[in-house]
């Protein structure tokens, strides 16, 4: 029999529909973390669902208005795309991630001479977009608030981060 417990279960038969695409992704993200982030017209996060190898995305939602944005660690968000999902299949949809640079760093000591280990933060300025994707819809959740956009940890002297391109305003310091 059916325990007493499970008796006052009832099924959702709230009808769904699918939000699937394809992310168009820059060489800069290749190999990075990205996924697809869907909200109601308010803002409120619904879901996230993992970018495949391809860039593809598939999300299961009930009818109403969405709009999407992909993120890829360390480049700016695509632009968002409102959909309205309804009994009817939507046509796959493609959000185009725009490209990072990437950042060589070399920090040398006053002479010019020798490498020496050094953290380098990048700050953006201006309308420069950011690189780390909202709290509630980041896996890993950005370790620097504010306008930080990067740090780069040179080691042994060099490093490399990745950036949306704009303006930053630039600090090598000793020490971490």
């Amino acid at each position: 029999g059916i325990a007493i417990s499970h008796r006052g279960l009832t099924a959702d038969t709230t009808p769904l529909g699918t939000l699937s695409g394809q992310a168009e992704l820059p060489a800069s993200a290749q190999g990075r973390e990205g996924w697809v982030a869907c909200r109601l017209p308010d803002g409120t996060l619904v879901t996230t669902a993992p970018l495949s190898a391809d860039g593809s995305f598939s999300i299961a939602v009930p009818h109403g208005e969405y709009e999407l944005v992909v993120h890829v660690r360390d480049h700016a968000a695509s632009t968002p795309l409102l959909l309205n999902v309804d009994a009817t299949p939507t046509d796959p949809q493609t959000l185009e991630v725009p490209a990072s640079i990437i950042v060589d760093l070399e920090v040398r000591d006053a002479d010019g001479e020798g490498l020496i280990p050094a953290r380098v933060t990048f700050i953006r300025q201006g309308d420069t977009p950011s690189p780390k994707a909202p709290a509630d819809t980041d896996p890993r959740l950005g370790s620097w608030g504010g306008t930080i956009s990067a740090v780069g940890y040179a080691t042994g002297g060099t490093a490399q981060v990745a950036l949306p391109p704009g303006t930053y305003q630039v600090t090598a310091s000793r020490g971490f």
